[in-house]
């Protein structure tokens, strides 16, 4: 799993296998203006 955290555009998420073959991407946005901790969570679990 790979983060690139960022407050004005959401933490991007990335999760690739062994092969490096991208299983998911996503964003979160924990963080102000959308402020959707629990979401985010939800999403990591």
């Amino acid at each position: 799993m790979g983060l690139d955290p960022s407050l004005r555009t959401g933490t991007k998420v990335v999760v690739i296998d062994a092969t490096g073959k991208v299983v998911d991407i996503t964003a979160l946005y924990p963080h102000q203006q959308r402020n959707d901790w629990e979401g985010s969570l939800h999403t990591l679990v």
